[in-house]
C-alpha cells in the first residue's frame, strides 16, 4: 500500500514504477535542483510519433512534474529512417519516452533535446552521438541503449571512445 495507486487502487499486477519524488530521491536530487541552464541530449533510434504528445499526458498526470514550457523540448530527426522491420522500430518508442519522462523528472527546468539514429545499429547511433557532440547540442548525454558493451571489439569501441573524449574535452557529460 505504500506504493503508487494503478487505477485507483492498489493491485498486485499493476506496473507503477517510481513517483518522481522517489525516483529524485534515489539519487540524492535536491527539489531546488531544477536542471535550469542546462541542456539534456537523448539519443535512441527511431522516433515514437507520440512522444511530445505521451510526455505532456504523462506530465499532466503525474504530480511533482511541470508540463513543458514552449521551446523546452526539441526532437532532431534525421531525413529517414533504415530497417526499421529489421531493428523493431516500434520496440523502441516506448523507452525513448520513458528516458524523456526520466530526464523531465530529474531536471524538470532542463531543456530536452531528443537526437534519433536512422537505425538501432551502432553506426547510426554513433552518428546521432557525434552530431551532439559536434554541434555541442547538449551539456548532458543520457541514453540507455540495449546491447552489451562487452561483446565490442576494441575497434567497434574505439570511435565511440573518441566522441565521448571529446566531448568531455567540451564539457559534455555522458551518463550511459
Amino acid at each position: 500500500t505504500g506504493e503508487p495507486k494503478a487505477f485507483g487502487r492498489h493491485v498486485p499486477w499493476g506496473v507503477c514504477g517510481y513517483a518522481p519524488a522517489q525516483l529524485r530521491g534515489a539519487y540524492g536530487v535536491r527539489a531546488a535542483a531544477s536542471g535550469s541552464g542546462v541542456t539534456v541530449a537523448v539519443i535512441d533510434a527511431y522516433a515514437a510519433p507520440t512522444m511530445p504528445r505521451d510526455v505532456s499526458t504523462w506530465a499532466r498526470a503525474v504530480r511533482g512534474v511541470p508540463a513543458f514550457r514552449p521551446g523546452q523540448y526539441r526532437q532532431v530527426l534525421p531525413g529517414k529512417f533504415d530497417d526499421e522491420n529489421a531493428c523493431g522500430a516500434s520496440g523502441w518508442y516506448e523507452e525513448q519516452t520513458l528516458d524523456v519522462e526520466a530526464v523531465h523528472t530529474m531536471a524538470p527546468a532542463a531543456r530536452i533535446e531528443y537526437v534519433a539514429a536512422t537505425d538501432c545499429t551502432f553506426g547510426p547511433l554513433l552518428d546521432a552521438l557525434t552530431e551532439v557532440v559536434d554541434k555541442h547540442l547538449a551539456d548532458v548525454v543520457s541514453d540507455s541503449w540495449t546491447g552489451a558493451e562487452q561483446g565490442l571489439t576494441s575497434a567497434d569501441a574505439a570511435p565511440f571512445d573518441q566522441v565521448f573524449q571529446q566531448g568531455a574535452i567540451e564539457g559534455i557529460g555522458f551518463d550511459f
